[in-house]
């Protein structure tokens, strides 16, 4: 079975940890959210039908909830929430509670 940290992505910061830094809090559960997704629709579709691929989509999809789960946690620690307002849009998503400060 194909390895679940090849070593393409073996680099000096994560590649999702980069692209974490450069987006608001509603952005990285819009993309971790389309991560799983992309995981989740091509189950057994790339790389065929192969048991091994089968559970090599459903890991991945699996680490990305797992990294949303552990970034919803982390916003949650310095005060932020989900959004109720009926806007539509991830950016919308997650705020800060009025007199919350970093």
């Amino acid at each position: 079975m194909e390895s679940d940290n090849p070593n393409h992505y073996k680099k000096s910061i994560e590649t999702w940890d980069a692209i974490i830094s450069q987006l608001s809090p509603g952005e990285v559960v819009g993309y971790m959210k389309g991560c799983v997704a992309k995981h989740l629709f091509r189950f057994g579709e790339k790389g065929g039908r192969d048991i091994d691929k089968c559970l090599m989509d459903m890991k991945k999809s699996l680490k990305y909830i797992e990294k949303c789960i552990e970034y919803l946690e982390k916003i949650k620690s310095k005060g932020f929430d989900i959004n109720n307002q009926n806007e539509s849009g991830v950016t919308n998503l997650i705020v800060k509670p009025k007199g919350k400060h970093e």
